[in-house]
């Protein structure tokens, strides 16, 4: 994207030092950094499979809507006491939430009915 390390962290809200922890395998990133990252231009694509050839699949993602619903599971994926669910659950509800999108053809995971979303994990 042509940015350095650190205007980059700046523009997604964390420090250079954390993006550094992301970039070099130290940390793995939380779901509201991909949500940030993709929103911000970020390549979540090669984010996720740091790999090119797999660009034949950019057409077959939704991206617009995979941000949606990372954004959608950072707000729901909380206990009843406010805390964060632990991020394999949180990875769990967003690729079932993004399912039930895609096979009900929902554009805004808002609307997604929890019999569909446990439907679709069956």
């Amino acid at each position: 994207m042509g940015l350095s390390q650190d205007a980059f962290a700046r523009g997604l809200d964390i420090s250079r030092v954390t993006q550094n922890y992301y970039e070099t395998g130290v940390r793995d990133p939380q779901l509201s950094y991909l949500s940030s990252f993709g929103r911000n231009g970020g390549d979540l694509l090669y984010l996720l499979f740091a790999d090119d050839s797999r660009r034949e699949y950019v057409d077959l993602i939704d991206w617009d809507l995979l941000v949606k619903v990372l954004d959608w599971v950072e707000r729901v994926a909380i206990d009843s006491k406010g805390r964060p669910y632990p991020n394999d659950l949180k990875k769990k509800i967003l690729m079932l939430g993004y399912r039930a999108c895609r096979n009900c053809k929902i554009n805004d995971p808002e609307n997604i009915d929890l019999t569909i979303l446990l439907g679709a994990a069956a």
